[in-house]
């Protein structure tokens, strides 16, 4: 995908009032970021007046044209490097070997990893997530190896980065497959 097409493409996801900021534009390796801005910035007495941003650019996928927002919260080197790991798809942590099991533990404590039990209640399924605790890691230490699937870890680089480093324990993180 060139530059122009995955233009084209994130043109069609800028809103109302909004233009793509050319100046802003920035590739990486697995796609392209487009900065987005006012096309006429908002002034006192505007129905828009007073709405923060909120959307800071558009990344676009080359391999798959699929297309992400980045809040104005983000930092966009940040962003674009987690967007090249593809940190912004569910990710499975996969936990091969364990030295130390409570240091091992509490580094996988700061990916911040979740698991849902579904519980019906009031005629309603709830899926509310539930952080992994430093004691469901020991448990499933048990029998290695264990994966936890379809983890969000698009702030955790630093994390991943040091658990690649990490002495008391062999992680493999890669894209969930499947629904």
């Amino acid at each position: 995908m060139t530059p122009a097409e995955a233009l084209s493409i994130a043109e069609k996801h800028v809103d109302d009032g909004m233009v793509i900021d050319v100046d802003a534009f920035r590739e990486s390796r697995y796609g392209y970021f487009f900065g987005i801005k006012w096309e006429k910035p908002p002034r006192p007495g505007d129905d828009n007046y007073g709405i923060a941003g909120g959307l800071l650019g558009l990344w676009v996928d080359r391999r798959s044209g699929e297309v992400e927002e980045l809040g104005s919260g983000a930092d966009v080197d940040y962003s674009l490097e987690a967007f090249d790991r593809d940190l912004h798809r569910p990710m499975d942590v996969t936990v091969v070997t364990v030295g130390d099991r409570k240091r091992a533990a509490n580094a996988l404590l700061r990916l911040h990893m979740t698991y849902v039990i579904p519980e019906f209640a009031y005629g309603e399924t709830w899926r509310i997530a539930k952080k992994y605790t430093v004691q469901d890691f020991m448990r499933a230490f048990d029998s290695l190896p264990v994966r936890f699937e379809r983890q969000g870890l698009f702030c955790c680089m630093e994390e991943i980065d040091a658990l690649a480093m990490n002495p008391d324990l062999t992680v493999v993180i890669q894209p969930h497959v499947g629904e």
